[in-house]
């Protein structure tokens, strides 16, 4: 009965030794969402400086890494990451993140930022110049902007509503299972296509650190990257106060 009992409590200590707690487990989704979010932007970074300057078929690159961001990197609760500041902003304030996510993503975005910078700050790159007039940037970077936004919003959305429960509601990420492949799939396409379409038609970046880091590295002009802030800025807030009116709509059993 001795040994037996000397078992059972060293089977018991074994399992809460290799039970993480609570905290080790928020420290570990909090660092994931970091690595997963620094690795993304810093690829979405790398080929819109790269491919910036370049002309004919190879200016789908920033589109296709896009894809390939949804496509292929996941976090441990199986979602792609958002590799946007703007877009991680948008999806807290829908729920999906609370404030230390939304801080840890941010803060993996940043750091993107500063190592792409610091590894391209030595290269010579051509300023691109466009004849388009300033106002016409103004106003394609705010309506392509808010085209993107809202699509990847409306995309994101459904994920985050558990259709099991009994009163549905949109839930954090971490609470959630990760979608299935081919919704995955859709999104990558969708988002890529749109992005290229926008991108490509309209001379937009439709994201406001890209914009920051195309201007710190001398490949946009500077009175272009103010022009085209100004339009990303507005859009973001035009996207956040149309989901303050027409938020997603949640439909209960």
């Amino acid at each position: 009965m001795r040994g037996g009992k000397q078992v059972a409590f060293f089977v018991g200590a074994c399992e809460s030794v290799s039970k993480p707690s609570p905290h080790h487990q928020t420290a570990r989704s909090l660092v994931d969402n970091f690595l997963i979010e620094f690795i993304a932007t810093l690829l979405i970074y790398v080929t819109t400086v790269l491919f910036s300057t370049v002309e004919g078929d190879m200016r789908f690159a920033p589109s296709l890494a896009i894809g390939l961001v949804i496509l292929c990197l996941k976090d441990e609760d199986l979602f792609f990451p958002d590799a946007s500041a703007t877009v991680s902003v948008i999806l807290y304030y829908l729920g999906a993140y609370n404030a230390p996510e939304l801080l840890t993503r941010l803060c993996g975005q940043l750091c993107a930022l500063a190592v792409a910078f610091a590894f391209f700050i030595d290269s010579q790159h051509a300023e691109v110049h466009h004849s388009t007039p300033l106002k016409m940037i103004f106003f394609y970077e705010w309506i392509g902007t808010i085209m993107e936004h809202l699509t990847i919003v409306y995309f994101i959305a459904p994920m985050l509503i558990n259709a099991a429960a009994a009163n549905a509601t949109i839930m954090r990420k971490h609470d959630l299972t990760g979608p299935p492949n081919g919704v995955v799939a859709h999104t990558a396409l969708v988002v890529g296509v749109l992005h290229f379409l926008l991108q490509r038609g309209l001379h937009a970046e439709m994201n406001p650190t890209a914009t920051c880091l195309l201007a710190m590295l001398s490949i946009m002009p500077l009175d272009r990257a103010i022009t085209a802030l100004a339009g990303q800025c507005i859009g973001v807030i035009f996207s956040l106060l149309y989901l303050c009116a027409f938020a997603p709509r949640v439909r209960t059993r």
